[in-house]
């Protein structure tokens, strides 16, 4: 009976972008790609002004105005069986997590304050695992 000596498996994930704050209606709070950054993700002079506007005053705005950044990640496995003999076989495993290092950005901070709008936080780098099993 003939085993499988090689395996390669791959996954990809990717979330689109989803909402998740609210502006006003008569401004636009997404900036062009060309000029979003993590230090300003939207424009937030679509905002009230906190040293102008009463606290817990209701606005005009819509639900889900702004998009976070979203995720792109892709996973890679590298698999090698190798036979001693029937019973015993050794299983070496190379997996490289977020293979292509792109860097999943957090959501904009949406606290009205200094780091209103900026993005402070990342998800994982590529993580590289290697590992050898046995199986009997």
């Amino acid at each position: 009976m003939g085993r499988i000596k090689y395996v390669f498996l791959s996954v990809f994930f990717l979330f689109l972008l989803t909402p998740f704050l609210s502006a006003a209606s008569y401004c636009n709070p997404n900036l062009p790609t060309s000029q979003r950054s993590i230090k300003a993700w939207f424009n937030t002079a679509c905002f009230g002004n906190l040293n102008l506007d009463p606290p817990y005053r209701y606005g005009t705005a819509g639900r889900s105005l702004i998009y976070n950044p979203g995720t792109n990640n892709f996973d890679l496995t590298l698999m090698k069986n190798t036979a001693v003999n029937e019973r015993l076989t050794f299983q070496f495993r190379a997996e490289a997590f977020n293979a292509f290092n792109r860097t999943p950005l957090g959501n904009p901070n949406g606290s009205m304050g200094g780091t209103f709008g900026v993005i402070s936080s990342a998800g994982n780098p590529r993580q590289i695992q290697l590992a050898l099993k046995m199986l009997f």
